[in-house]
């Protein structure tokens, strides 16, 4: 049902959902391990690093458990590799058809510092969860915040999402406010129209009873000369 390509492309009933990307200087080894059960699934991956004319090989296994948590265990990682050649990334793909070819990638990814990256260092990363979807008002969806949780109300959307990640949040607000500028704009357009018509129907009446009455003006302005000559 599921399994962890030797590229790091998991697939779940036939297509893939997520990528495991390991990177190292070095040579990556065809050698690949997998074990999976219903609780979980475990793959370990090989590289060869040529240091100090010795080739050491170094081993990163992964762990994935039903309820979504991430276990990566580094092994014998040479201490001589910068940690800005060390790479782990864990994203979620948007595929198109069944096959592993990756035809998009969304922006949803898990990056293990490179610090961690270090022999005998076990990474563990588990959900979050997420109660702030539930709240369906901007003031239900304030009051959800807690110091481990961060609600945000997206008007656009009109959904309480959540964002414990500074730059994420910035995104997701300046998402919302750009659309919400928008949104304000549309509204500004239709209060000037309101207006306008507010103008209209109070303006036309009083112009055309201004109109009528220098007409009346003129015309017993005229009778009356009339009347004064034939007297």
């Amino acid at each position: 049902i599921y399994l962890i390509h030797t590229t790091g492309v998991i697939v779940i009933l036939g297509g893939a959902v997520g990528l495991i990307n390991h990177i190292m200087p070095g040579t990556f080894l065809p050698q690949f391990e997998m074990l999976h059960n219903n609780e979980s699934i475990a793959v370990k991956w090989y590289f060869r690093t040529h240091v100090n004319d010795t080739y050491i090989t170094s081993k990163v296994t992964n762990l994935i458990h039903r309820n979504g948590k991430i276990s990566i265990y580094y092994e014998n990682i040479p201490t001589e590799i910068e940690d800005r050649q060390l790479y782990t990334k864990i994203q979620h793909l948007d595929t198109c058809s069944d096959t592993l070819e990756i035809k998009k990638v969304e922006l949803s990814e898990i990056s293990v510092p490179s610090k961690w990256i270090k022999s005998d260092t076990l990474v563990e990363i588990e959900p979050i969860e997420s109660s702030c979807s539930k709240h369906s008002s901007t003031d239900e969806c304030q009051n959800a915040t807690t110091s481990n949780m961060r609600c945000i109300w997206c008007e656009t959307a009109n959904m309480c999402i959540i964002s414990n990640d500074e730059d994420t949040h910035e995104l997701k607000v300046d998402d919302c406010r750009i659309k919400n500028t928008t949104v304000h704009t549309h509204v500004t357009e239709h209060n000037k129209h309101n207006n306008t018509l507010h103008y209209l129907y109070i303006g036309i009446p009083i112009v055309v009873s201004f109109c009528v009455l220098c007409i009346g003006c003129f015309v017993g302005r005229w009778l009356y000369k009339r009347k004064s000559s034939n007297s």
